[in-house]
């Protein structure tokens, strides 16, 4: 902390209230920039927190659609696999 540039005419008592106040104020801010560093620091940490949970949801929500996608596409090579076995079937037994 650089001294306060009191002039030299002021002395004494005055001097030395000047001093402790002007001290006092200068620790009060430093605790409170060190206060905001601290929000600071907290709010990039749960905003980054954040981020990184919307896109885990997101990743998430694309393999839930590739598993329904899949799924699906499984169900529709069975019914073919179903309708050919019956049109095989009938084929068979009418011919």
């Amino acid at each position: 902390m650089a001294p306060l540039p009191i002039p030299s005419e002021i002395t004494g008592e005055r001097r030395r209230r000047i001093s402790q106040t002007y001290t006092h104020l200068h620790n009060e801010l430093d605790k409170d920039m060190e206060a905001l560093r601290a929000d600071y620091r907290r709010t990039h940490y749960f905003s980054a927190r954040a981020i990184q949970g919307a896109l885990k949801m997101v990743d998430e929500i694309e393999q839930g659609k590739r598993a329904v996608l899949h799924k699906l596409q499984q169900e529709e090579m069975d019914n073919h696999l179903t309708s050919k076995l019956i049109t095989t079937s009938v084929v068979e037994h009418v011919g």
